[in-house]
């Protein structure tokens, strides 16, 4: 993990990720949950995340120099940490399209994942029995995509997107939780450092 220095960060710096090359921004925007629900060892869930993604180059004064940037194999997956050695991959989203950003552009995905009774462990179902009481619960958003840049080299490369902890403040009983912050910050890794996209 790329975590370091635990913050609730403010509205405006809800996990901003900036890389000087390729020049993009990977932000986390919004998510929920509902319909939580467990027995023993088995969870029923479903969520919702929001990634927006940004070309942060401003347009070029030649065409020639225009540096974009294109996105495919996009997949999200919800990870519960047991704890500090040991994490738990709940939910897998489906693959999202792939996308082209030229300079400036903004675009935000979602990330669908659902669970159906599905075995988790007695660990995790605990976990999150505790964490009801609390009145939030933790998870992990991990993302992973390739990509390709194109201005005045090209070149293609895969990365992974590591959001969170993300926490999620429970609006009742009935299973369900909104977005309140990331409790640490959003790491993220790059060839080799990334795993492979499947």
């Amino acid at each position: 993990m790329c975590y370091s220095n635990p913050y609730l960060p403010s509205s405006d710096d809800l996990g901003c990720l900036a890389a000087s090359f390729p020049s993009d921004e990977i932000k986390f925007d919004s998510a929920s949950f509902s319909k939580l629900n467990s027995t023993n060892t088995n969870l029923t869930a479903t969520w919702f995340v929001s990634l927006r993604f940004k070309n942060s180059r401003p347009p070029p004064f030649l065409i020639f120099f225009t540096y974009s940037i294109s996105y495919s194999r996009l997949q999200a997956t919800i990870i519960y940490e047991v704890d500090d050695n040991h994490e738990r991959e709940l939910a897998i989203s489906p693959t999202t399209p792939s996308f082209h950003q030229g300079p400036g552009d903004i675009a935000n995905f979602g990330f669908g994942f659902e669970l159906a009774n599905e075995y988790v462990g007695e660990e995790v179902v605990k976990g999150l029995a505790d964490a009801w009481g609390r009145g939030y619960v933790d998870f992990e958003v991990r993302l992973k995509a390739k990509y390709k840049c194109k201005g005045l080299c090209y070149f293609s490369s895969r990365m992974k997107v590591d959001c969170g902890p993300v926490r999620f403040g429970l609006l009742s009983h009935n299973g369900t939780g909104l977005f309140v912050g990331l409790v640490y910050g959003t790491g993220r890794h790059e060839g080799k450092d990334a795993d492979q996209c499947r």
